[in-house]
């Protein structure tokens, strides 16, 4: 089977545990030639962070050392404007060529939000969706979601699958639960954030007194 090329983005406000978990579990079950990790500068979908894309990037950095296929990619931050996925994987299939197998990984949660999301439809003609499926309360689909799950989640084996178009639904193993939102609050009010993230963020997060 031909190794893979997946994008991992988001916010990173501050990268955690869970995110690092889904990572690792991503990389034991599909074979991966590189796992872009893309932090973005403005995400048109959410609030603004609240660390600097620097300290965002430097946190990230910090988390991923000794993973030799993680790519820290910090090309949605050195762009102006907004951070638009489809830029992103347009640049990456440009980057790998058109005969690389490339995805695009994102939580239920953030897939749930797909159909709002600028040219949502155009990601398909680039990858396939990766969507991470942990335990708990689901959020519900949009009819259109509903049917693009249905027809875009092959049941056929990977090796035979194209370069990009398809949905895979991935239950993750250790099934972590963590929130970015919680671990802040948690800074926020003084309490305990360990085990939640990885002590060297820790370290770097009351050494910059971030989130206070």
């Amino acid at each position: 089977m031909v190794p893979w090329v997946v994008m991992y983005g988001g916010t990173f406000d501050p990268i955690h545990n869970g995110h690092l978990r889904s990572a690792v579990e991503l990389e034991q079950w599909l074979p991966l030639k590189a796992l872009h990790l893309v932090p973005c500068a403005l995400p048109p979908h959410r609030a603004e962070p609240g660390a600097t894309p620097e300290q965002r990037l430097a946190m990230l950095r910090t988390a991923a050392k000794g993973m030799p296929s993680w790519v820290i990619d910090d090309r949605e931050l050195r762009r102006d404007g907004p951070s638009y996925s489809l830029d992103t994987l347009m640049a990456l299939r440009e980057q790998y060529g058109h005969d690389q197998p490339l995805a695009f990984m994102m939580g239920w949660d953030a897939f749930a939000g797909l159909s709002s999301w600028s040219r949502w439809e155009a990601l398909f003609d680039v990858a396939h969706i990766i969507v991470l499926d942990r335990p708990g309360e689901r959020a519900s689909l949009p009819e259109v979601l509903t049917q693009t799950l249905a027809e875009r989640s092959w049941t056929k084996p990977l090796s035979s699958w194209p370069t990009h178009g398809g949905i895979l639904p991935l239950a993750l193993p250790s099934a972590l639960t963590i929130s970015a939102t919680y671990i802040r609050r948690q800074l926020q009010t003084s309490r305990s954030v360990r085990y939640l993230l990885p002590d060297q963020v820790i370290d770097y997060i009351q050494q910059h007194q971030l989130y206070r």
